[in-house]
């Protein structure tokens, strides 16, 4: 099987000729992992928002053990990326980790179909978590398949739409720690001249597919892993031991984010109960529409077309008025942006508590009745879960976008690839705080 693009001099650190974007290729792979992509996240999804149901009602898991699951289940499609990203090209990484999540869904159709034991599903589904290594290295793959090394913005911006901010790279943050601990005792120089960094005027750093960022006076501690010492320049370079100020300077960008970041932990944690604590709310209300029953995971698909709806809505109406109130170009600043998304998402969270109270005062009042699957419902419509869903669209619109801008425009493009993912642990963990959940 042949590839059917070039990495970028940017990926993986070895050098590669640049794609030309003349060549035909281009449109064919970009268009193959547009696909897998789709394919991918409609399986993943699939699985995802049905997951709680299956582990409560098939395998017999209470509520609270059933969510934990999923939960954690997510968080290993977080983890498989460390080791590829590290260890694997990205065209190798989506090969293989393709062959895994298949045979992942594979094993999990299976241990279904013939009632096995459930440590086969849960191998499945790991599989599947496993498999999830290829998701952020696919947007990374796409984008290599255009010439960013040329001066046609056209071509630059086709890209744009590939690119993946939500990653970085931890051998990178690993070696300025690793280099500025071990010369703790060595004094900063004051002129930031005398810093190490790749010789040369056509403005890229020592690593390679790096461009150079100028030194700034934050974090100056971390400044000393550039210092060049008598035993540096006695020894072969290690990137261990010296940095250049660009790799510096990238994980300042990247230590100026971490407000971003944990904000974003916070909201991530709140909106991973779409998938357990809202499709467990809604299997307890009333599902009918006639003679038809609607299932709890279904109603998620309200998210979608809300998204749709508020981001032209938001381009086209709320953008203009906000910038003749504010003189801004963009109408908000990001952090704005990101402060409404939260707000937002505290009026989702709202609804969704004055919906689980009058779901306990409708069941004191008239308790609840049996439907014909011998299911017990409360006599509340599921339909009132609809409202968070449109609100929880809203809400994305404002903190995902507006924090990826955010994310992208301090730091190179080289601090991306492996994601850090703390938001399942931390719902986790909070379940496990909480009894009562």
């Amino acid at each position: 099987m042949e590839a059917v693009g070039v990495e970028s001099k940017g990926s993986h650190g070895d050098a590669a000729d640049p794609v030309s974007k003349k060549d035909h290729r281009t449109s064919w792979g970009c268009a193959f992992i547009l696909v897998n992509n789709c394919f991918q996240s409609a399986a993943y999804f699939g699985l995802s928002t049905n997951l709680v149901n299956y582990l409560k009602v098939q395998l017999h898991s209470g509520s609270k053990a059933a969510a934990n699951s999923v939960t954690n289940w997510q968080g290993t499609s977080g983890i498989a990326p460390l080791a590829a990203d590290s260890f694997l090209r990205r065209y190798w990484t989506i090969t293989l980790f393709l062959l895994v999540s298949v045979a992942g869904y594979g094993v999990v159709t299976a241990s279904a179909w013939a009632a096995l034991e459930s440590a086969v599903f849960y191998a499945g589904l790991y599989l599947v978590g496993l498999g999830g290594a290829l998701q952020p290295v696919m947007a990374s793959f796409g984008a290599d398949q255009f010439d960013v090394e040329s001066d046609d913005d056209e071509e630059r911006g086709r890209q744009s739409s590939f690119f993946n901010w939500f990653y970085l790279s931890l051998t990178r943050i690993a070696q300025v720690v690793v280099a500025a601990a071990r010369k703790c005792d060595v004094e900063t120089p004051t002129d930031a001249a005398l810093l190490h960094e790749r010789d040369g005027d056509d403005g890229m750093s020592a690593i390679l597919g790096s461009r150079r960022l100028a030194h700034t006076n934050q974090f100056r501690f971390l400044d000393k892993a550039a210092v060049e010492t008598a035993g540096d320049k006695a020894r072969p370079a290690s990137p261990w031991r010296l940095c250049t100020v660009t790799q510096v300077e990238e994980l300042k960008c990247l230590l100026r984010l971490l407000p971003v970041w944990a904000c974003g932990i916070i909201f991530a944690a709140a909106y991973t109960q779409v998938s357990t604590t809202f499709i467990l709310q809604g299997d307890t209300l009333d599902p009918r529409i006639g003679s038809f029953r609607v299932p709890a995971a279904v109603l998620t698909v309200f998210d979608t077309p809300s998204v749709m709806l508020w981001v032209p809505l938001y381009d086209r109406a709320i953008v203009p008025l906000a910038r003749r109130l504010t003189s801004h170009h963009r109408g908000f600043t990001q952090l704005t942006r990101m402060g409404v998304g939260f707000v937002i998402l505290t009026v989702a969270m709202l609804t969704a508590g004055m919906l689980e109270v009058t779901r306990r005062r409708v069941l004191a009042r008239n308790g609840t009745y049996s439907g014909m699957d011998g299911a017990a419902y409360v006599p509340l419509s599921i339909f009132w879960q609809v409202p968070r869903y449109v609100v929880l669209g809203a809400a994305e619109v404002g903190r995902w976008s507006s924090s990826t801008t955010k994310r992208q425009t301090p730091c190179g493009a080289s601090a991306r690839g492996s994601p850090v993912r703390l938001s399942r642990w931390a719902t986790t963990r909070a379940r496990r705080s909480c009894p009562s959940w």
